[in-house]
C-alpha cells in the first residue's frame, strides 16, 4: 500500500495540471492540495485548499477528503465534508487521488441536487438562481483570498 502511495505522491508533484496544486504531501497520509474553479463557471476564480486522509486500507477503502476553505455548494456541508459517490459507496481501488480530484473540480460545476449535504444551498439554487450565484461569489471573495 505504501507504495501505491508514494506513486500517486510522485504522480501528484509532477502534475502539470492548472486547476489543482500540491500544497503539502510531507506526510504519506495527511495530505494538502489546492484546488481552482474552472473558468466559466460559478466557481471560476475560486482557491480551494483540501485535507486527504489515507487510510491505513488505502486504496482498498476510499481516502477522506475535507474542504478547509469555506465554500457555499450544494454538495459539501458547512464543515467540509463531500457528498460524492466515489468517496464512498462507489470506491475502487482503480481510483486514484487525481482522478477523485477531477471529480471534486467537475462536482463544483455540476452539483447533484438529488443528494445535497448543504440543505440552504441546494433551496437557494431552485428558488433564485441568480442570489445562489451571488452567493457562492461572496463566499469566493470572502474564504479563497489567502490560499495560495
Amino acid at each position: 500500500m505504501l507504495k501505491r502511495i508514494l506513486k500517486e505522491k510522485k504522480e501528484l508533484e509532477e502534475l502539470d495540471e492548472s486547476n489543482i496544486i500540491i500544497d503539502n504531501i510531507n506526510n504519506n497520509k495527511k495530505w494538502y492540495v489546492i484546488i481552482k474553479g474552472s473558468k466559466n463557471t460559478n466557481y471560476e476564480n475560486g482557491i480551494f485548499k483540501l485535507c486527504i486522509i489515507l487510510n491505513d486500507l488505502y486504496p482498498f477503502k476510499p481516502p477522506k477528503i475535507k474542504f478547509i476553505t469555506k465554500i457555499f455548494h450544494p454538495n459539501v456541508s458547512n464543515d467540509g465534508h463531500i457528498c460524492l459517490d466515489i468517496l464512498s459507496r462507489k470506491w475502487n481501488p482503480v481510483l486514484t487521488i487525481y482522478k477523485v480530484l477531477l471529480s471534486i473540480i467537475s462536482l463544483l460545476s455540476e452539483p447533484n441536487f438529488d443528494d445535497p449535504l448543504n440543505i440552504e444551498a441546494s433551496k437557494l439554487y431552485q428558488l433564485d438562481k441568480k442570489q445562489y450565484k451571488l452567493k457562492i461569489k461572496e463566499y469566493i471573495n470572502i474564504y479563497c483570498k489567502n490560499n495560495i
